[in-house]
């Protein structure tokens, strides 16, 4: 035998009836039709006097909002001389290199052009000297790359281009860094 609810039973069945349907997006948009009979039936339930204030965020002064984290990594290009060349917007956990070349930016100097790898990363012709709180170190495999036969700086900043992953924030990347002793 089944029960019957009783009246504050089904008007909380009700409630939870129109407040689903509120919230859903899918039907929320069928619910502002007026000719809708199941808007016409929960708004005026909703509204009753009875029911009294609807859960939710109590009003005032909607919060601050925080300052957004840069969705995209923002590199400033500088030529070996220091000058600037382009500002470029990338996505994060794009290839440096790719971006620097879709950019139409000159990775290699002339021996590079004619003796790279590709970005398989075993020539060590794309050094780039990246300053960036943001981005990570360079690897072990980097250091020995850059460091082997090269007398280009031996800080952490020097990195492969075919080997750095563009991170989230800002970062300033000298492409083709000058040598030591020049």
């Amino acid at each position: 035998m089944r029960a019957t609810p009783s009246a504050s039973q089904s008007s909380f069945l009700f409630f939870v009836f129109c407040w689903s349907l509120i919230s859903s997006p899918v039907s929320g948009f069928l619910l502002q039709h007026p000719l809708s009979r199941k808007h016409q039936s929960c708004s005026r339930w909703l509204s009753s006097p009875e029911l009294g204030p609807l859960p939710g965020p109590a009003p005032g002064p909607p919060p601050e909002p925080s300052p957004p984290l840069p969705s995209e990594g923002i590199v400033t290009v500088l030529g070996p001389d220091g000058a600037q060349l382009k500002v470029i917007e990338a996505k994060p956990g794009s290839n440096l290199r790719k971006t620097l070349q879709a950019s139409k930016i000159d990775v290699y100097d002339l021996m590079g052009k004619m003796t790279n790898c590709n970005g398989a990363g075993q020539c060590g012709t794309c050094v780039v000297k990246v300053t960036s709180p943001s981005w990570g170190l360079r690897s072990e495999y980097e250091a020995d790359k850059i460091l082997k036969g090269k007398k280009i700086g031996e800080g952490q900043e020097y990195r492969l281009a075919c080997q750095t992953t563009v991170e989230r924030g800002e970062a300033t990347v000298v492409v083709r860094p000058p040598k030591k002793g020049k």
